[in-house]
């Protein structure tokens, strides 16, 4: 094998580290050159993917991650979660014939909500979070903005 997984305390750690030079990374690209540098430093092999680096720092509550959005036409139900790849649960509301309407969707692992139209994340920016650090049982790191779009 030319390569070793690390494991995830090795990854926050090297987010933190990436995060103590600079607050506030933009690129989820450029968090994960400077995680995987710094991985290799220690062991040549060792490597991470975007996905798992994502997860790590969602997880731990001390890194903030902030996704930006956009919307697609795309109105089929979705099963798992585009950024943390959890379970999604329907948003659902009563009407007043004592049916049911669905609007919208919710992750219960990160906080990912989504209403009919589609969010799909597009850029996500880390930060680390204060100086509490956060609660490390918070489940909910992510924050989500909507992309403005240009006309």
């Amino acid at each position: 094998m030319d390569y070793a997984v690390a494991d995830d305390g090795q990854i926050l750690q090297a987010a933190l580290e990436a995060l103590k030079v600079r607050r506030t990374v933009r690129s989820e690209s450029a968090l994960l050159r400077s995680v995987r540098g710094t991985l290799r430093k220690a062991d040549p092999k060792l490597t991470v993917g975007r996905r798992r680096l994502r997860l790590v720092c969602l997880r731990s509550g001390k890194v903030e991650v902030t996704a930006f959005t956009r919307f697609s036409d795309e109105r089929r139900a979705i099963t798992r979660c585009p950024v943390c790849r959890g379970a999604i649960e329907p948003i659902k509301n009563k009407t007043v014939y004592d049916g049911s309407v669905t609007l919208g969707y919710r992750c219960q692992v990160c906080g990912y909500w989504t209403g009919i139209k589609r969010r799909i994340p597009t850029l996500y920016v880390y930060a680390k979070r204060g100086a509490s650090g956060g609660d490390p049982g918070e489940p909910r790191g992510l924050k989500m903005v909507e992309s403005l779009e240009k006309a």
